[in-house]
């Protein structure tokens, strides 16, 4: 037997509130990750170029930085 679920709208507002809260969350989060693989990025590219260009003084300061 299949029962279909009916909400008060009460517990409808409450069901958009946690769904809003869970979406912004998850958003921020996901937001959080990119930031962090496009400074890994740069401060990989700022890693090579300086050791390309064997200036190993800021080479070794981009890696602590990255500690």
């Amino acid at each position: 037997m299949t029962e279909s679920a009916e909400f008060s709208r009460e517990d409808e507002i409450a069901l958009g509130h946690a769904w809003d809260w869970f979406n912004q969350h998850a958003g921020q989060r996901m937001q959080s990750i990119n930031m962090m693989l496009v400074s890994i990025t740069f401060s990989l590219a700022g890693y090579g170029l300086a050791f390309q260009a064997r200036n190993f003084i800021v080479a070794v300061a981009i890696c602590v930085e990255q500690l």
